[in-house]
């Protein structure tokens, strides 16, 4: 949505950037726009968690279920983080994003081998 203000020569000017509120200037009214952090750190805390959970849950089953399993969620959240935008976000992003996917599963996996 565009939003335009007609000046004294009787042009359409559009607005851009942060505009003021009627409140006043301590109120902007801007457009959230996703930037990569919010779904690295999403990727990245959904994944602690579910490797959490999931190792507890599987720890009296085989190893190479519980590896399985955790390695299935870990591509899954990578894919659920590329459908939420960053597959358009720069190559740094994206490997930083696999790095620490894979780990957090490297760790998972010496944890399971340990136990």
């Amino acid at each position: 949505m565009q939003n335009f203000e007609q000046d004294d020569s009787s042009e359409m000017v559009e607005n851009v950037g942060v505009q003021a509120s009627s409140l006043g200037s301590f109120v902007p009214e801007a457009h959230y726009r996703p930037i990569p952090i919010v779904w690295f750190a999403g990727a990245w805390f959904i994944q602690c968690f579910a490797m959490m959970v999931l190792f507890v849950v599987l720890l009296s089953k085989a190893q190479i279920f519980t590896l399985l399993t955790c390695a299935i969620v870990t591509y899954g959240l990578w894919h659920w983080t590329n459908q939420r935008g960053m597959k358009d976000a720069s190559t740094g992003w994206k490997v930083t994003t696999i790095v620490a996917l894979g780990f957090n599963y490297l760790v998972l996996v010496l944890a399971t081998l340990g136990s």
